[in-house]
């Protein structure tokens, strides 16, 4: 399967554009915001921005765990 034949690619289309972009995603999965790739906390994070696209604040707030689930 290639690169353009991803199922996220069919979910949300502004991916490749963004990463190509280096900025986040738009609305609904990100905030299309630019930033530095280098803000990227971990390679866990690095690796998610390239399946997702999302920013590390966005990826903050899709991944924070719900209330009632810290433990």
């Amino acid at each position: 399967m290639s690169d353009q034949e991803r199922p996220i690619d069919i979910l949300n289309p502004n991916r490749k554009p963004a990463i190509v972009e280096q900025r986040c995603t738009r609305q609904p999965f990100g905030c299309g915001k630019t930033f530095d790739y280098s803000t990227l906390k971990t390679q866990a994070s690095r690796d998610e921005y390239n399946i997702s696209g999302m920013c590390q604040s966005c990826q903050d707030i899709a991944f924070a765990p719900e209330k009632g689930d810290e433990s």
